[in-house]
């Protein structure tokens, strides 16, 4: 049994890959709110913004909601870069977020390698391997859950770079439950 509410996921998946806004998603122990990201892809390199109307809100019930916003990029070769996550608490301080930031660049640098793409099988490995150590995000925090979030778009993205670049890399294996129905 996983650590998280896999259906959630796949909802907050959705809404932040293909719209429309969805509120009140409880990860495992927290509720967010999660709008879509815009992505746009230059010679190859995929940007993609979690900024302000494009973010993540941690759903608070007697104050402002958190609000957390993000962005990176993808290479062609699946690798992540210029990773940036900010949190704006209720009381509108952005506070740059270092600890849980470095933890999913560790984990993504880990799954693809520190130069990318070690193998064919790269995309496959990203998806496969990414639900079981994703889920090390989850330390019981709302900042865990929405990194862990985060990780999972981040990963998702990864592989999709990679297919385009390494269409032999992409033999069908099923995809692992967390992410069936975020990028059909």
């Amino acid at each position: 049994m996983p650590a998280f509410n896999e259906q959630a996921l796949e909802k907050a998946l959705n809404a932040i890959f293909k719209g429309p806004e969805k509120k009140k998603v409880r990860i495992k122990k927290h509720e967010f709110n999660f709008k879509k990201i815009e992505t746009r892809e230059v010679n190859g390199r995929l940007f993609v913004n979690g900024n302000d109307g494009h973010h993540i809100s941690h759903h608070l019930t007697f104050r402002p909601d958190d609000q957390i916003f993000y962005e990176f990029e993808v290479t062609e070769t699946g690798q992540i870069e210029n990773v940036e996550v900010k949190i704006s608490k209720g009381s509108d301080k952005l506070v740059k977020w270092v600890k849980q930031a470095g933890e999913a660049i560790a984990l993504i640098t880990t799954l693809l390698g520190a130069s990318g793409v070690k193998s064919d099988d790269a995309a496959d490995l990203v998806s496969e391997v990414a639900s079981g150590k994703a889920e090390g995000l989850l330390d019981g925090s709302w900042r865990g859950e929405a990194m862990f979030v985060i990780a999972n778009v981040m990963l998702l993205l990864a592989a999709e770079q990679i297919k385009k670049v390494k269409p032999q890399a992409t033999r069908r294996r099923p995809r692992p439950r967390f992410a069936v129905a975020a990028i059909r």
